[in-house]
């Protein structure tokens, strides 16, 4: 499928205006078909992680109504647009503010007993996402204004969480209320709670991470998790339908251990409870 409008943007600073990155921005549109207009923005200063993300996003969401993020450690397989444009449309179609998302934790590697569909979650899906104007307008990365112990108690989606997992996610709020420069997305995942976002991935990701074990990496510098380390297999085009039941809820708990790491089952719960413990005595 044809992509209409690509925009790449590049943060300032000393990296970025390495020859190579420069070679690479001069022949960066020979990537793309004759019909698609690419559009490079190299920013004069270093905005960082956080600013330079949000004000990327903010700037292409002035001329148009709906956008698709991928960031530079995002991999993606061959129907990525063509699958994420057709989540856009569901969410569109049906009148629900919410994220595309292409990655899951399961991975497609030959015959499977369910075809790959769309699936409801309650989380942000960060690798190469999508959503429209009206749910980006939603969204702040200074959390500063919000009194976060009173603020989601009217969620659906907040209220569907466990104790622990409610604990969890407050002092990851509190991490960025503090320094909304730390990172950006889990200020999208308290949007996603406070407005209960239909957030839609796959049963199969079609997307992958390679950004781990990198030093420029901000947030993962460390090494690769083993259920992660199957690349992508699944180049399936998803079914419009999405799944229901028995099967979604318990991929929800799969979200919760692997992606959203807000349950006791993983290991990456003692980290997470030291930190918790340091922040209570502050």
């Amino acid at each position: 499928m044809d992509i209409d409008y690509i925009y790449i943007s590049i943060d300032g600073g000393e990296q970025s205006n390495d020859p190579k990155m420069l070679k690479f921005l001069e022949v960066a549109s020979n990537f793309f078909t004759n019909g698609t207009k690419v559009s490079i923005i190299h920013r004069e200063i270093n905005l960082g992680l956080t600013n330079h993300i949000v004000q990327a996003i903010s700037e292409v969401l002035q001329n148009h109504k709906t956008i698709i993020v991928v960031e530079d450690d995002v991999a993606l397989s061959n129907n990525f647009y063509t699958n994420m444009k057709s989540g856009l449309e569901i969410l569109t179609s049906k009148g629900h503010l919410g994220l595309v998302g292409g990655f899951s934790p399961l991975n497609f590697s030959g015959p499977s007993l369910f075809k790959n569909r769309w699936r409801k979650t309650r989380y942000f899906p960060c690798w190469g996402w999508g959503c429209n104007l009206e749910t980006w307008g939603k969204y702040k990365a200074d959390l500063s204004c919000f009194e976060l112990g009173k603020i989601l108690t009217s969620s659906k989606s907040w209220n569907s969480l466990s104790k622990w997992q409610k604990s969890v996610w407050e002092h990851r709020f509190l991490r960025v209320q503090k320094d909304p420069l730390y990172t950006w997305d889990i200020q999208m995942q308290f949007t996603s709670f406070l407005h209960n976002f239909i957030n839609i991935v796959p049963l199969y990701r079609f997307v992958d991470n390679e950004g781990f074990n990198d030093s420029r990496a901000v947030h993962t510098r460390g090494m690769k998790p083993k259920w992660f380390k199957n690349g992508i297999k699944n180049h399936q085009v998803l079914e419009k339908k999405h799944l229901k039941g028995v099967l979604n809820r318990t991929l929800e708990i799969i979200d919760a251990n692997f992606i959203a790491g807000d349950t006791k089952l993983i290991k990456n719960q003692k980290n997470i409870r030291k930190y918790i413990d340091l922040m209570q005595k502050k």
